[in-house]
């Protein structure tokens, strides 16, 4: 296995969390879990995106939110600061 190491300065990813599936967001991916390791035991469901600012992520967030309102448990933004991936 080799590892590709990527610097991303000033990248943002964005998390909206909800109790229950949420419809689809353009510009959003989709993912779950069961047990999140903060939030607790049962499914989680997540829409995921990016931005290159935090004025950018911040807006598409709270956009997002207005979108996306019921059954959202929590709201978050992330910096990278550098990211590693196996390949």
């Amino acid at each position: 296995m080799s590892w590709r190491f990527t610097k991303q300065i000033n990248m943002y990813e964005l998390h909206m969390t909800f109790n229950k599936k949420p419809k689809a967001l353009s510009g959003w991916k989709y993912s779950h879990i069961m047990n999140d390791p903060l939030l607790g035991k049962g499914p989680k469901y997540y829409l995921t995106s990016y931005a290159n600012t935090y004025n950018k992520a911040l807006i598409k967030l709270v956009n997002g939110a207005k979108e996306r309102p019921d059954n959202l448990i929590r709201l978050k933004i992330e910096h990278i600061v550098y990211d590693k991936e196996s390949l």
